[in-house]
């Protein structure tokens, strides 16, 4: 059986949204990009109003980062996202990886910064919202997770996994481990609620 420990990224491993974090990156990368947030204002908008699926708001939030190089992406990472990480899951990660356990982080966030982790050695698989100059498919959450989990066939071992993330949402993938907890921020200090 496999022993897992499965991790949602934004607001989990690290402290914020990382769409917010590379909503401000595009423009400091490109100053033009200032024009483009009316329109992603409104796509936002749209969507919470449900009048706009998901996946064309974040083709149209993540627009900037086709003209962006792997290395302007590994910069991004380093330089914001890592500044936002969250060490007690980054030690569970540690310690879970000393007991080769399988770190698979999956993310309604876009792979192709989020790549980063499985590539810095965080984590043995990354699944992600698919991403190429738009939204491939559909949006990486809720019981999507659990569908992309499944390509992987394995054989979970209930007992001795476990899970974390900040949102209920993600109980499908949650309850996929006996052992879940949900990450929750208060003054800026994670807290693990055990479900």
């Amino acid at each position: 059986m496999d022993k897992v420990l499965l991790l949602d990224i934004d607001k989990t491993i690290i402290d914020t949204d990382s769409m917010m974090l590379f909503v401000l990156y595009s423009i400091k990368y490109s100053k033009i990009n200032i024009l483009r947030i009316p329109l992603v204002l409104v796509a936002t908008l749209l969507y919470h109003l449900h009048l706009m699926p998901i996946e064309v708001t974040k083709s149209i939030v993540y627009k900037p980062i086709n003209t962006m190089s792997k290395d302007d992406i590994n910069y991004f990472m380093d330089n914001i996202v890592m500044k936002h990480k969250n060490e007690i899951l980054f030690n569970i990660i540690k310690k879970y990886q000393k007991l080769n356990y399988k770190i698979i982080m999956v993310t309604a966030s876009i792979e192709t910064y989020m790549i980063y982790f499985k590539e810095q050695g965080y984590a043995d698989e990354l699944f992600g919202t698919r991403y190429d100059t738009k939204v491939i498919g559909k949006n990486c959450k809720h019981a999507e997770k659990v569908e992309r989990l499944k390509t992987l066939q394995l054989d979970i071992d209930f007992e001795n996994s476990y899970a974390y993330s900040d949102s209920l949402t993600d109980l499908p993938m949650l309850n996929l481990v006996k052992n879940r907890f949900q990450v929750i921020y208060k003054d800026k200090k994670a807290v693990l609620k055990k479900l």
